[in-house]
Order: structure tokens, then C-alpha cells, then sequence
């Protein structure tokens, strides 16, 4: 795909925008709250103004969603866990279909690594977090419920954890650890009654193991109870983390890959940086992607704007930040063939994202396997002459356009209800 990551200038087009949108002011900056836990948030009350600009290209001129699911072009499996996974339509049904989920959260105790009662608050204390943050990702269609057994039900091995590898972490075994820890589990925990249980061992800085998802519908492990056929593994260097429960848990629930690339190794972040908790879960911005979002049946038809060669070549667009649970337009898709679509969404200081403001575009591959990249930020948009790239391995271009795969994209206006812009098909 053809991508030149050409920029244009900030100031000026502002200065248009402002005067285009003198009569409703053109602002840059959010409305910024706080929510119970402490994560930023925006009102989701959708502003009139930029949303009704007579500009819109109406959407019975715009594609039906249905042109812009593509299909996956790769084979069913991560590169990173071989598990089953998809990032093209129809998605690949996994532990639970993505209205709902049951979660058991089993922590484990191995002679190197033992389980305390403190690492048992502070995983009952981080929990709460992570029923939140899908309830939230999917503006309130997933119905999420979780137990964590009790303390003095922790699941305990003869192993070491040092054996299964898990310490120093390189060559874990973090299946056959899995599979040791599910034929532990005490029976009175019913794991029939949940779609996926969740393993966490003890905090311990040497056991640097990456954590995991084991699917095993094929291959299940039997407890006491019944049959544990979705399982995860967390902790160790990284306790008590509800983000990367999440993240794994992602992986068995809603069958989505991971977005870093692992080649040279370590990438991680290295071409999306810290969009996406399936990138970046300890990053700044991991409240998930539109097509994520789109994918799990999360955002409606309407709210997608599909543009294929049958739209017109040049149109304008209103959309509000991702975050925002109005139903409003969440995404400008663009199919660009062999399994790839270009993606427009907004992003805003809002829900779990502290990120700064603006536009972002994105291509999402998946003739790319999860774990190398499948997804690769084109750029940001933004209207602020203040702001400048962040520059590392991976530089995202910044400015107030973006030609890429044969489009433009252009910010026309701004303000803290979304962003207005033009797509232009070269």
C-alpha cells in the first residue's frame, strides 16, 4: 500500500476553520471531568454544531456499512499465542458472544512464587476496573460479571514456577502451567457457570513472563467441577493488573490479535504506539479502536461511514470522538483490497484515554498476522500549531492533512464535540 505521510500547514487551515465556524467558535479544547476512578472524561452530550454543518455529505450518498466488512485475509491464528483470531469479518466466535461475559478469577501459588494475602487485596482492588472498562468500551452492551475466589481457595502447585519457566520468564510454558493450575481448581467454584477463567500468580519482578490466552474448546482441561475451555495468565512482574487481564481476556472473548509487532524483537508499540488496549495496555491510550469497535458488533451500521470507489470522491464528515457513547458517526472506513481498510476516528482526552486530542488514521491489514503489526498509524490530525510528534522508533506524522493509500484526509474543524473533515479519493 502506497503511503507517503505527507502533512500539511497547521496554522492556516485552523485560521480557515475558525472563520468557516465563526458563529458557533472554534475551539481545540475539551470539556474535561473526572469519572469515580479517577480516569478522565467528556461529556457525551453531542454538540449541534460541527454534527449539523450543512457541509455533511448526507450518508445515502456514502456506501452501506455492509462494503466495508471486509473479510480476514489470513489464517485464523495469532503469530504471538496461536490462538484463534480474526480482524476481518464475520469475527470468529470464541468463550462468549460479545453481549455478555462470565469471568472466574483463580489466583495460583507455586513454591517460588507464593500468594499472600496481599497480593489477594490489591487484585480484588484492581478488578472493579476491568468490569468497568468494557461496560464502557461497548457503551453499555456488554454485560460484564466476574468472581474472584477466595483467598483461602487460591489454587496451589507442587511445581515451581522457575520449571514451567515462568521465572526468569523466557521460555515459559505457560500452557502446560495453565492446564496444571485448571485441574486444581476447587470444586466449588462450578466452572461451567463461567465462559473463561483467569489465572494470576503473585507479584514478583523475575517472573517476566508476557502473559497469555490458551483457548482449548478442542482440548479442554478437566476440574473437579467440569471443563475449563478458555483460559488466561497474568501476573508475576506485572500483579494485579486489570489492563492486562483485559487485554488477554480480549484475545479468548472477543477473538481480537495483538496489534504490536514482536519482529525485530522487542517491537512492541512500535507501529501504533499507545492506541488500543490490544497495543498498548499500560500505554495512554487504551480505550479501543473504532474498527475493534465495529467488529464486535459494538457501533451500529450508521455509525460508520463506509467511503469505496462507488462514494463520491470528495466528502465531508462529522465524527465523534470514539469514546463518546452517543449514536453518532464513530469512524470513516475506506476498503483498500487484499484485506485492508483505511480508518478515520476521533480521540479525545475521554474515558481511559489521557492521550492529547485529535484525529487519528490508521490501516488496519490483516493479511498481517496478530503479533506483527497488522495495524499501522498513517497519522494525526490536529489544529493545534502546539503540538508536535512524538519521535521514537516510530514516527506518526502530525498535521492538519494526511495523504495516504491514494486519499487525503483533511481537519477541517474542531471542537469538543468531534472533528469535521474531508476525505478526498485522489
Amino acid at each position: 500500500m502506497c503511503h507517503d505521510g505527507s502533512v500539511g500547514g497547521t496554522a492556516m487551515i485552523r485560521l480557515l476553520a475558525c472563520v468557516a465556524a465563526i458563529s458557533t467558535g472554534c475551539s481545540t479544547s475539551a470539556n474535561i471531568g473526572t469519572t469515580s476512578s479517577g480516569a478522565p472524561e467528556l461529556s457525551t452530550t453531542t454538540s449541534l454544531v460541527l454534527a449539523a454543518d450543512t457541509r455533511v455529505t448526507p450518508a445515502s450518498l456514502l456506501d452501506t456499512a455492509d462494503v466495508c466488512r471486509i473479510a480476514d485475509a489470513t489464517d485464523t491464528h495469532s503469530a504471538t499465542n496461536n490462538a484463534p483470531s480474526t480482524s476481518g469479518f464475520p469475527r470468529r466466535e470464541m468463550a462468549a458472544p460479545t453481549t455478555s461475559l462470565r469471568l472466574l478469577v483463580m489466583p495460583v501459588s507455586t513454591p517460588d512464587i507464593p500468594y499472600d494475602v496481599d497480593d489477594h487485596a490489591a487484585l480484588v482492588a484492581a478488578m472493579p476496573e476491568f468490569e468497568r472498562y468494557f461496560e464502557t468500551v461497548s457503551y453499555g452492551r456488554a454485560a460484564v460479571t466476574y468472581d474472584i475466589a477466595d483467598f483461602a481457595d487460591h489454587v496451589v502447585l507442587d511445581r515451581t514456577a522457575q520449571s514451567y519457566g515462568l521465572i526468569p520468564g523466557d521460555r515459559a510454558e505457560t500452557w502446560d502451567f495453565i492446564r496444571a493450575a485448571a485441574r486444581e481448581i476447587p470444586v466449588r467454584y462450578d466452572v461451567g457457570n463461567y465462559d473463561i477463567v483467569a489465572f494470576d500468580v503473585g507479584a514478583d519482578p523475575a517472573a517476566n513472563f508476557w502473559g497469555t490466552a490458551v483457548p482449548m474448546p478442542d482440548d479442554p482441561v478437566r476440574a473437579e467441577s467440569g471443563e475449563v475451555r478458555y483460559a488466561t495468565l497474568s501476573g508475576g512482574w506485572q500483579p494485579a493488573s486489570w489492563r492486562l487481564i483485559a487485554h488477554e481476556v480480549a484475545h479468548v472473548w472477543l477473538g481480537f490479535e495483538d496489534l504490536y509487532n514482536t519482529e525485530p524483537n522487542p517491537n512492541y508499540d512500535g507501529t501504533f504506539w499507545f492506541w488500543d488496549l490490544m497495543n498498548s495496555y499500560r500505554g495512554e491510550a487504551p480505550e479501543l479502536i473504532a474498527w475493534h469497535r465495529f467488529l464486535a458488533g459494538w457501533l451500529d451500521d450508521e455509525q460508520i461511514r463506509c467511503v469505496s470507489n462507488a462514494a463520491p470522491t470528495t466528502s465531508i464528515h462529522f465524527l465523534s470522538p470514539v469514546q463518546d457513547s452517543a449514536a453518532t458517526p464513530k469512524a470513516i472506513v475506506r476498503p483498500l483490497g487484499n484485506g485492508a481498510v483505511l480508518v478515520v476516528e476521533s480521540r479525545r482526552k475521554m474515558g481511559y484515554d489521557v492521550a492529547e486530542p485529535g484525529v487519528l488514521v490508521y490501516a488496519f491489514d490483516t493479511s498481517i498476522p496478530g503479533g506483527r503489526g497488522p495495524v499501522i498509524a498513517r497519522g494525526e490530525l490536529t489544529l493545534d500549531p502546539a503540538r508536535r510528534p512524538i519521535v521514537d522508533r516510530f514516527v506518526i506524522p502530525l498535521g492538519d492533512k494526511l495523504t495516504t493509500d491514494g486519499v487525503r484526509v483533511t481537519l477541517l474543524a474542531s471542537d469538543e464535540s468531534g472533528d469535521l473533515i474531508q476525505f478526498d479519493v485522489l
